[in-house]
């Protein structure tokens, strides 16, 4: 890719600035980079006229969106505050890949076959982006295809905005020009029609932010106003118009607000054909957009609504839904529709409007001749024509008296001797409707707290707006469990009494009268119930759940914890309690529902959460937590009654995530309420936030082990011992030695399957961690697979808790991957790390991997005969050479200094060609030592990585994406853990070296002797580690399975086909019914199941 061509140019290049506020323009504007917060917000959605009531439409696409957080389709409503979601502007796989990476980058409307045409692009950092497809888009439903894949056709044209030309029914596309000067090019796609070719390339002469075409075919832009004698200051902006042949032939100021718009970063525009004015998304330097309709010929501004775009979002691309006349020289649209009801509830409805001045082509009129009014349909005969000549910009009404009971929809269109002008109409409610929503709905928990009281007033409005009988009934439906707890109410107060179970209660009140229910209210949400039974366990999975806790701080009942969903800060991304730390002291609690404890009963308790501050490190960080207690979920009742305490609760990264525990005796019989409370003091440089993932409260047993965590190598070896670690959790109040740590599989019909397992060494006392290490070969099984671990104590008094999540692994004949640095709490991904692929021929990194990194022990010597590193690709990546030295060091990290370690990197272990397959999912890439050539790292040393790459095609943008953890934005431990730097591969010949915080994730393959098989039937109390048995195997020999030890064999091909299923009932040999291919082969026997690939 040639940067030079394609760069935006980073912003801090792009923006200088000599004083608060001022903008000299150097580059062509830089694309803002896709969101990472989420927000979120609900809609009011009217009964009636509902498009009208939302005010003026546009639709486009997100640049950026913080409610998706990727490209989406969106609508924009004047009337509006967040934008309406039509439809994701990314496939699934593309988000499960990489939602920022996939950005929609251009689009526009086409009349004449009726969909929306946009141009894909991959966005991979400010400055550089790579064209991909074009798609076409429903605007209606938001479905859309692909109809052409780019490939990076454009790499030497930066194609950023589409304008559909209707009045020579032509698609153009406004480009940057790439001859080094700050200009657009104009040129012609033959959209939809099926080539990629950009033709008729014509230079501008400005760089234009966005443009349109009229219903006419001029072509107008927005460009920057520059003040050329003081540096290219940006001092406002202007419209120009140009003939048909991209002559400029008139220039205005654009002032927004009466002020100079400082205009940057993307912008969009349409024309509304139904009026003729220019729509404009206007986004000014600080990223903030706002939508305006500018009047072609004077350039005169008005906001569209009173608002920005969305949620500081940004919006491009615009397509402004629109109706014509029959002629240029027809009426423009009637102004001022409305309608007015009968005050007595009649069949019959008054429409009112104000004639039109100016013609559609907007000039003025002076030949109106009548107004026309149809009802439903508007190709119908009229229910009137109204003598308007002469009543231009006057007022008229017509009453119908006729209409039927319910909906209709009225057209109003004025006329002329060229024909109909523009189309427009309204809904009204005609003759006796049902009644709206309730007022004042208010709920409120009753004295003892088990119940909720309800009040509202009637309603003052029908559901459709129209005239309703006002003898109502009220039904009363209970919410988050949908109970019909009344109907037929006639009073206007209710009370639900004696709740089973404390939640937060809302409720719905649907009115009823002769014409049926009408429009629902829901009522604020309360607190009541009777306490919940234990064991209880919360992840605020819904609103509902996280509905059920209360928070406050020290005065006032104002809620501290927002519910979050899902968090940001975890992965994967699960909903969450949040609070942000304030500068200086903090106070805030989060408090269980009420939970029902007998008086004397011990309980466990967890509070499980992570700490976070985004965009930046929190690394040594120190906080001060509490756990309360108390019978009422209220501060004076919790505050003194402490169950737990830490001052200085250590948090070393960021999204790091913690769970504490703790353990009380029940001081009361029924109600009790457990909190978690906040006490931090927060600073401007430390003021992170809180989320809050689970809560859970149990009996407290005397005997009870649990298995947390299994740390297992992506690869596991069924040839050579591998190292498994399994954190083990003493759940009970008795100390315990005599327990067992196994290592296992599970077989198709669920049973677990041990390969490996370890003995206690020593005392693991109640209330405490241990990590148990398990070493052994997977021998006999290959594959795919899923591991998991348990631990095995006698008389254990909770069998739920034995195993650990699964991990994925793929098991093989290898070298063992005994050892790895990896962090999955601490993950993202670089493109120049271990090495790049995108514009330097050469590249290289050093990485310092410490001891505890790699989790070796400090007089362990170990022997490498490979690494391993995961990827993802855009690409098929050939033609590099990869260079891997091996050294040690003392030191843990680089500190200042940003000099590669030489000392001890004597020793080159691998010098060959490199291939990365294009592939979406997480990748391992073995990369095994040149024969010979393994590494001996000596007990305390610290491992040196440094790998070089020579990559002699360029072209590959930023397809490689290698995992890493110790993120810098979100997780860093703050110390520089890599280097990096580009032009050479050695690392002896390199000039400069950029930091990094995060290291790569690394996997080392390791020659070592195996232990002896495991036997499961033999006592595990007599040996320390243990792996599988040998009493089953299988060899495919000129097309028959030879079998020792099977007692059911079946055959399938690669699509998952059945082919043969016996029961070979230990029979040595079985011929296979198949010719040459590739098949499954899956043998058993009452103790294991081995799945094979076969090729004849």
């Amino acid at each position: 890719m040639n940067k030079a061509t394609l760069t935006l140019a980073l912003a801090a290049l792009t923006v200088a600035s000599a004083s608060a506020g001022d903008i000299f323009v150097k580059e062509f504007p830089p694309q803002l980079p896709p969101q990472l917060t989420p927000k979120t917000a609900k809609q009011h959605r009217a009964p009636l006229n509902q498009e009208k009531k939302r005010g003026d439409k546009v639709f486009g696409y997100t640049m950026v969106d913080n409610t998706r957080l990727f490209s989406s389709y969106v609508n924009y409503y004047s009337n509006e505050y967040f934008l309406d979601y039509v439809g994701p502007g990314i496939t699934q796989q593309e988000e499960d890949h990489m939602r920022s990476l996939y950005v929609l980058r251009a689009g526009a409307y086409n009349p004449d076959d009726g969909f929306y045409y946009a141009y894909k692009c991959k966005y991979y950092t400010i400055g550089i982006t790579q064209a991909y497809k074009f798609v076409k888009v429903n605007p209606t439903t938001g479905e859309w295809s692909e109809i052409m894949d780019l490939n990076d056709d454009y790499k030497n044209t930066y194609l950023y905005e589409l304008a559909y030309n209707a009045y020579s029914s032509e698609m153009f596309a406004l480009t940057q020009n790439n001859d080094g000067t700050l200009t657009t090019r104009i040129c012609k796609l033959d959209i939809p029609g099926g080539s990629k070719d950009m033709t008729d390339f014509k230079n501008l002469g400005d760089y234009y932010l966005c443009g349109a075409f009229d219903y006419d075919g001029y072509f107008y832009g927005v460009r920057w106003v520059l003040d050329t004698e003081n540096n290219n200051m940006l001092i406002g902006s202007a419209l120009d118009k140009f003939d048909k042949n991209f002559k400029r032939i008139d220039t205005k100021e654009l002032l927004v607000d009466g002020k100079p718009f400082l205009s940057y970063y993307q912008h969009g525009m349409d024309v509304d054909y139904t009026t003729g004015d220019l729509v404009w998304a206007a986004t000014d330097a600080e990223g903030n957009q706002v939508m305006v309709r500018i009047n072609p010929e004077t350039a005169a501004t008005k906001r569209m609504g009173n608002h920005g775009v969305g949620f500081q979002e940004t919006m491009c691309g615009l397509y402004v839904p629109y109706t014509v006349a029959e002629d240029r020289e027809a009426p423009a649209i009637v102004n001022d529709l409305e309608f007015a009801i009968d005050k007595n509830g009649a069949n019959k409805v008054t429409i009112s409007w104000t004639n039109p001045k100016t013609l559609w082509n907007r000039q003025p009129m002076t030949n109106l001749q009548n107004v026309k009014v149809y009802r439903d349909d508007p190709n119908s005969e009229p229910l009137t024509t109204i003598d308007a000549a002469g009543k231009e910009g006057k007022y008229l009404s017509y009453t119908d008296t006729e209409a039927t009971q319910g909906v209709h929809k009225y057209y109003v269109m004025a006329f002329n001797e060229a024909g109909r002008g523009v189309e427009t109409c309204i809904e009204a409610y005609v003759g006796h409707d049902k009644p709206g929503a309730v007022n004042n709905l208010e709920a409120v928990a009753t004295a003892d707290g088990l119940g909720v009281k309800l009040t509202w007033k009637a309603p003052t409005v029908g559901d459709s707006e129209g005239w309703f009988d006002k003898t109502i009934t009220y039904n009363i439906k209970r919410l988050p469990d949908n109970k019909q707890v009344a109907s037929g109410v006639s009073a206007l107060e209710y009370t639900d009494a004696n709740i089973e179970e404390a939640q937060f209660y809302s409720y719905e009140i649907t009115p009823v009268n002769e014409q049926g229910a009408g429009t629902p209210a829901t009522s604020n949400g309360v607190l009541a119930g009777a306490s919940i039974k234990i064991p209880f366990t919360s992840t605020f999975g819904n609103q509902a759940e996280a509905d059920r806790f209360t928070s406050f701080g020290p005065v006032g009942d104002y809620p501290m914890f927002t519910y979050e969903s899902p968090s940001i800060y975890t992965d994967p991304m699960v909903p969450a309690m949040r609070f942000n730390y304030s500068t200086g002291d903090n106070n805030a609690v989060l408090v269980s529902p009420k939970l029902n404890v007998k008086k004397g009963q011990k309980y466990r308790v967890d509070w499980k959460f992570v700490l976070h501050r985004y965009g930046y490190a929190v690394e040594d960080a120190y906080h001060s937590f509490r756990i309360l207690g108390g019978t009422e979920p209220k501060y004076e009742s919790m505050k003194d009654n402490v169950l737990w305490e830490d001052a200085e609760f250590l948090t070393v990264k960021s999204k790091e995530t913690h769970t504490v525990t703790t353990y009380f005796t029940a001081p009361v019989d029924g109600d009790y309420c457990i909190g978690f409370q906040v006490l931090s003091k927060g600073d401007a440089d430390q003021m992170p936030g809180i989320d809050m993932l689970k809560f859970a409260i149990d009996y407290a047993p005397a005997n009870d082990l649990e298995a947390t965590k299994l740390q297992a190598p992506a690869i596991v070896s069924n040839t050579f011992d591998n190292v498994y670690n399994v954190t083990v959790y003493n759940n009970g109040d008795n100390d315990q030695s005599d327990f067992e740590v196994q290592v296992g599989l599970d077989r198709s019909n669920g049973e677990f399957v041990p390969i490996s397992a370890a003995k206690s060494l020593s005392t693991l006392k109640s209330h405490e961690y241990a990590v148990v290490r398990v070493v052994g070969h997977a021998e006999g099984h290959n594959g795919e697979q899923e591991l998991r671990a348990r631990v095995i104590l006698k008389n254990d008094e909770n069998d739920n808790n034995n195993f650990t999540d699964y991990v994925p692994v793929t098991i093989t004949e290898t070298d063992a991957y005994a050892y790895c640095a990896i962090d999955r709490d601490t993950e993202s991904y670089k493109t120049w790390l271990p090495f790049g692929t995108a514009a330097d021929a050469q590249s290289g990194s050093q990485t310092i991997y410490t001891r505890k990194d790699l989790e070796l022990q400090p007089d362990q010597e170990i022997e490498i005969s490979g690494v391993a590193y995961e990827y993802m690709s855009d690409d098929n990546v050939k033609d590099l050479t990869g260079h891997i030295w091996l050294g040690t060091t003392d030191q843990e990290n680089y500190g200042a200094d940003k000099a590669p370690i030489m000392e001890g990197m004597q020793q080159m272990v691998a010098a060959r060609k490199l291939e990365f397959a294009e592939t979406k999912d997480r990748t391992i890439y073995p990369i095994p030592f040149d024969e010979g050539k393994s590494f001996k790292l000596p007990a305390k040393k610290n491992l040196v990585v440094t790998f070089g790459a020579e990559n002699k095609s360029v072209n590959y943008n930023f397809a490689l994406k290698f995992f890493v953890y110790n993120d810098d934005i979100t997780v860093s431990d703050g110390e520089n853990h890599s280097l990096w730097w580009n032009n050479v591969f050695d690392p002896n010949q390199t000039q400069g070296q950029y930091t990094e915080t995060v290291l790569p994730n690394l996997y080392l393959m390791i020659k070592q002797p195996k232990t002896d098989p495991y036997n499961p039937n033999e006592d595990p109390n007599s040996i320390e580690t243990i792996g599988i048995s040998k009493g089953m195997s299988v060899k495919v020999v000129a097309g028959e399975a030879i079998l020792n030890g099977v007692e059911t064999l079946a055959l399938y091909d690669l699509s998952g086909a059945m082919i043969m299923n016996l029961n070979v009932n230990g029979a040595k040999a079985v011929k296979l019914p198949v010719e040459k291919g590739v098949y499954i082969l899956r043998v058993a026997n009452a103790s294991e199941v081995k799945t094979v690939k076969i090729a004849l």
